[in-house]
């Protein structure tokens, strides 16, 4: 019998071609959500252009950082999302029941 030959590094998320580079569709959501945001900030007439331009770059990276997962495997969107849903979760099973 021959061996089956399996990849160990196998990527199971969703890409989408931007260009040259293959981003993970949860990127592309969270660039989607906050790119009228990046819009408002290069709008406002007040600030030279610089630190608009600048803050505008701070909300899309900010952005493209909670899209990304860590090492982990846990996404930090999830851990917020969890975090504030705490008191409506439960937090334990006691005899085949969930309890807080």
């Amino acid at each position: 019998m021959k061996p089956v030959r399996v990849p160990l590094a196998a990527d199971a998320q969703i890409r989408i071609p931007f260009g040259p580079a293959l981003l993970p569709l949860r990127a592309v959501i969270m660039l989607a959500l906050a790119s009228p945001l990046a819009l408002v900030i290069l709008g406002i007439g007040v600030l030279p252009a610089g630190p608009r331009a600048g803050l505008m770059l701070a909300v899309l990276m900010m952005a493209f950082t909670l899209a990304a997962p860590t090492r982990e495997g846990v996404w930090i969107g999830t851990w917020w999302l969890y975090r504030r849903c705490g008191l409506l979760l439960p937090t334990a099973v006691l005899h085949g029941r969930a309890a807080r």
